[in-house]
């Protein structure tokens, strides 16, 4: 006799942030097979890193090393669409952080259109990196319709 288990996923949500996290786990995995220190910190990290995201993002996962930057997030719900702005910070390189973004958005159904740039369902996602100070690396995600200025569009 088999045993038939069904899953039911209560919303679209629901989904995404399971593919999240399972995505950032693989990034992390490729990171820290990359790092000097190897694999052997791979359970921590992932643990350490699940369920961490943005503000106002339900499946943008926060690159382990990186914090939210209180204050510095934005929320605005219009009929043509959303736009949402928040930014991190770390002790981390900006290579580092491209290539993160690089393997793990596309498992999380983003298609890239530039370096950076990357778009899923009518929204545009924007990475940016305004600043450094020290050793301490600013990035601003920015998501907007995906519209034909919306390669330009930034909030300040």
């Amino acid at each position: 006799m088999s045993l038939l288990v069904r899953l039911s996923v209560s919303s679209k949500a629901t989904l995404r942030r399971m593919t999240v996290l399972t995505a950032l786990a693989l990034g992390v995995a490729a990171l820290l097979l990359m790092a000097p220190e190897g694999p052997s910190r791979l359970g921590a990290s992932i643990a350490q890193a699940a369920g961490k995201y943005l503000d106002g993002f339900e499946d943008l996962p926060l690159m382990p090393g990186m914090s939210p930057m209180p204050g510095e997030s934005l929320i605005f719900d219009k009929p043509g669409g959303r736009i949402v702005q928040a930014a991190a910070q770390g002790r981390v390189k900006e290579a580092d952080v491209q290539k993160f973004y690089a393997q793990t958005m596309p498992q999380l159904g983003w298609r890239p259109v530039a370096i950076n740039r990357f778009e899923r369902d009518g929204e545009f996602l924007k990475i940016e990196f305004p600043r450094a100070s020290g050793h301490t690396l600013t990035v601003r995600f920015t998501l907007s319709p995906n519209t034909p200025d919306s390669q330009a569009f930034s909030i300040k």
